[in-house]
C-alpha cells in the first residue's frame, strides 16, 4: 500500500489531534505536546520521519507511541 505523501507541518497537526482527541490518553496525558516531525532517509521500515520529541509525555509514551506507529504505516514526508 502506497503512504499518503505530507508535509512536516500537517503531519505534526493530524499527530497532535489525535493524541489531543484520543481516548486512550486521560488525565495529564491528554496535555502531551508534539514539538516536532522531521524528515530522514528512509528507513528500514519504509519511513522517512520521526517525532522526536513529546512534551508533557511522562507516563504516557507508551500510547502517545502507538499513535505515532500507527501515522508512521500511512504517512511519509515530501522527499527533499
Amino acid at each position: 500500500m502506497a503512504k499518503e505523501i505530507t508535509t512536516e507541518e500537517e503531519l505534526k497537526r493530524m499527530i497532535q489531534e489525535k493524541v489531543s482527541s484520543s481516548e486512550d490518553l486521560d488525565g495529564d496525558c491528554k496535555e502531551v505536546i508534539v514539538n516536532s516531525v522531521s524528515w530522514h532517509e528512509t528507513d528500514e521500515m519504509g519511513s522517512n520521519w520521526d517525532v522526536h520529541s513529546l512534551r508533557n509525555a511522562t507516563g504516557c509514551e507508551g500510547v502517545a507511541g502507538a499513535i505515532i506507529a500507527e501515522f508512521k504505516q500511512k504517512y511519509n514526508l515530501k522527499d527533499r
